[in-house]
């Protein structure tokens, strides 16, 4: 098994966002009829399967979870099961898990995806200013 590496993602909340997903093709061989899969996760505890996305394109989502994820399965011949989460909400924030298998539970290589939330600089622009407006009225 290969582990590809691990990406830190950011997003606002209620936005979309793309959790990338991309294996060199190497790893996927040269039979494009193969039992091969990505195995989409979030990492909670327990594990939280989302979807599966075939390398013919074909995909099973478990839980109704189409309804938040949109899948982009014409890519995933050239390696590319890439995922969009919709109307990112808190609980959506953590450590996802893409995994490549062949055939049934022998996983290939897998890559994870750190998503966490964008960082609001105006909230630190305020304290700032807070900060020094009280220093200087201070006399210090």
């Amino acid at each position: 098994m290969q582990y590809v590496g691990i990406i830190s993602v950011t997003t606002d909340l209620e936005s979309d966002v793309l959790l990338p997903c991309n294996f060199e093709a190497t790893l996927l061989g040269s039979n494009k009829t193969a039992d091969i899969v990505a195995v989409w996760s979030q990492m909670t505890i327990p594990a939280d399967n989302l979807l599966e996305i075939k390398l013919q394109g074909e995909v099973s989502f478990w839980n109704d979870r189409d309804i938040r994820i949109k899948t982009f399965p014409k890519l995933s011949e050239s390696g590319n099961f890439s995922i969009l989460l919709r109307n990112v909400q808190q609980s959506y924030l953590g450590l996802y898990r893409c995994e490549l298998h062949e055939g049934i539970n022998c996983m290939i290589a897998y890559q994870e995806v750190q998503l966490g939330p964008a960082i609001d600089y105006s909230l630190y622009t305020t304290v700032s200013y807070t900060v020094l407006d009280n220093y200087y009225r201070d006399g210090v």
